[in-house]
């Protein structure tokens, strides 16, 4: 009897032992499934948040490429509107210049002071002018003034420059 109690307490012993053993592996596994389940959890939150952010930053793209399509449209009208002041300048400068080369020529002054008209002839040339009917530009310049613009404004809108519109303002008074 003594050997069958010895062979029936090992029997229970390794049966113990095989339970502790699977409940510490159905434990283990369990606790692995949850952190899994966690892992999963978390990645997915991580997923979501991503594609917020991806979606934020494609209207911050969007917004900034309509504020630069703006920008550039400005510039470019901006651009357009010193190419009309420069054509005018260089329009001007071509015509002052070809006055005071006409003015500085010796035979061109000879020539004005011998062309001056007697003081009769002036008068009838002043009638003339004053008969004569103003240049459309001159009546911009005008209406534009008594509309209220200033002077910078009235050029910069009719592409002449400053001194031309206070010569027109002046000769209208």
């Amino acid at each position: 009897m003594a050997y069958e109690y010895y062979l029936f307490a090992g029997f229970v012993f390794l049966l113990l032992a095989a339970v502790l053993y699977l409940n510490h592996m159905f434990k283990r596994s369990r606790s692995e499934g949850d952190s899994r389940d966690d892992r999963e959890r978390r990645l997915y939150a991580l997923y979501q948040n991503l594609d917020e952010e991806m979606l934020a930053f494609d209207d911050d793209v969007k917004r900034a490429r309509e504020e630069a399509d703006e920008k550039l449209s400005r510039m470019e009208g901006l651009l357009q509107r010193m190419e009309g002041m420069s054509a005018a300048l260089s329009a001007e400068i071509g015509r002052v210049r070809a006055e005071l080369s006409t003015l500085n020529a010796p035979e061109a002054r000879a020539e004005a002071v011998k062309a001056e008209p007697p003081k009769r002839e002036v008068k009838r040339a002043d009638e003339k002018r004053a008969v004569r009917r103003r240049s459309p530009r001159a009546e911009q310049v005008r209406k534009m003034r008594e509309e209220g613009m200033e002077t910078d404004e009235i050029a910069r809108t009719l592409a002449i420059s400053r001194g031309e519109v206070e010569l027109i303002l002046g000769i209208g008074k």
